[in-house]
């Protein structure tokens, strides 16, 4: 009996090992699957850097935000490590955008709850705009503030600044002061490059999610930021001629779409026709310095169209010998001797010598005398009268 006893109890304990390897073998592989960046029990992975772009960063930078969330080894900037300001929501809410929440679910995130803009594409308010090819309605306090709330609330304004900003080149004197390529570098990880790209952009970004938008607000946030810290509001001016400006594009311009007409986001592009107009001017200049027209940027205040100046210098020639008087290009000297801007037909007004060849004149009621010279002027009969008047 002894003997039977004895020889029993190995066999009673190999289940009991056999149990004991399995659970070793079931802890191994719990620890082993645990995804990367995650901690036993918190069944939500951390957001780790990844092999491609996420977050609207996608191939096609087109594209607007999807709901992938943002990838915190980003750069050059970390979206995932910054909030929405504050004042930016502030500043929205003070020109009538809506505000919404970011929710994420997740009540310990830095960027639940935070405050942002609900989007609205400026150039789909035809109720506000003037022309058909309107980028968006006309600015109403014209400043550089407006332009900054108006970037930060309208996905299609703000690409299309981010474009525009990206592929300019400031000058002063010949030398480059300020390149949005260089300045700007993470444009085309998050932004269309050219204008073509602008609605598909703004349309993916109003048909997110709200987690999705949130981040595309940061984007949006970073152009505004960059037209509020480095330029100079020059204020209104009038009488300028572009040499770049930015419309919706013609053929968008001329019809309606038939199975999407009052959602459907109209394709920006450059403007073949140049215009004189009224603009806000924003420079970059520093202190002591006085920007020069090619270190300026504006937009039109009847569309919010970005823009340049053209730049072509108009020389004036003073009088030979310092005559009685000289008003300088592009004003001219009226029947009453007061320098003023326009021009006109009536031959009293002024005279005008083309490419400054013609011997001195005055004008005809007041004896002052007007000199003035375009550069590369080749008009003839068509600008300037046989009597020294100048057609409309």
């Amino acid at each position: 009996m002894s003997t039977s006893n004895t020889s029993s109890t190995p066999r009673r304990r190999w289940p009991i090992i056999a149990l004991v390897f399995v659970a070793i073998a079931a802890i191994v592989a719990t620890i082993w699957f645990v995804p990367k960046g995650a901690t036993n029990g918190d069944a939500t992975p951390q957001v780790t850097e990844t092999a491609g772009p996420t977050n609207g960063a996608t191939d096609n930078p087109n594209a607007g935000d999807s709901d992938t969330p943002p990838d915190p080894e980003d750069v050059p900037w970390q979206l995932a490590n910054w909030p929405y300001p504050g004042q930016y929501a502030d500043l929205a809410k003070k020109y009538d955008y809506g505000i919404q929440k970011n929710d994420n679910g997740t009540p310990d995130d830095k960027t639940d709850d935070i405050r942002f803009p609900i989007f609205v594409i400026g150039s789909l308010e035809t109720d506000k705009t003037i022309w058909p090819d309107s980028v968006r309605g006309p600015l109403t306090v014209k400043t550089l503030e407006e332009l900054v709330a108006r970037t930060l609330a309208e996905p299609d304004f703000c690409a299309m600044n981010a474009v525009e900003l990206y592929n300019v080149e400031l000058t002063s004197g010949g030398t480059v002061v300020w390149s949005g390529k260089d300045e700007m570098s993470w444009v085309p990880k998050w932004f269309p490059v050219t204008e073509a790209g602008i609605n598909e952009w703004a349309a993916q970004a109003m048909g997110s999610s709200p987690k999705a938008q949130y981040v595309t607000a940061q984007k949006c946030a970073l152009v505004a930021a960059t037209i509020e810290q480095v330029f100079v509001d020059k204020g209104v001016m009038g009488n300028i001629t572009t040499r770049l400006n930015i419309h919706i594009k013609e053929t968008d311009a001329k019809q309606v779409d038939p199975a999407n007409p009052f959602g459907h986001v109209r394709e920006f592009e450059q403007n073949p026709i140049q215009y004189t107009g009224e603009f806000l001017v924003l420079a970059y200049e520093l202190k002591g310095q006085v920007a020069a027209c090619e270190a300026q940027v504006m937009w039109n205040i009847g569309d919010g169209r970005f823009a340049l100046p053209d730049c072509t210098p108009k020389v004036t020639t003073p009088p030979p010998g310092g005559g009685s008087s000289w008003c300088p290009y592009p004003k001219v000297v009226n029947s009453i001797g007061e320098c003023v801007t326009g021009k006109s037909s009536d031959a009293s007004d002024y005279v005008y010598i083309p490419g400054g060849t013609a011997a001195p004149q005055t004008s005809v009621d007041n004896g002052v005398t007007v000199y003035t010279t375009e550069e590369d002027d080749d008009t003839t009969d068509e600008t300037a009268g046989g009597d020294g008047s100048v057609s409309d």
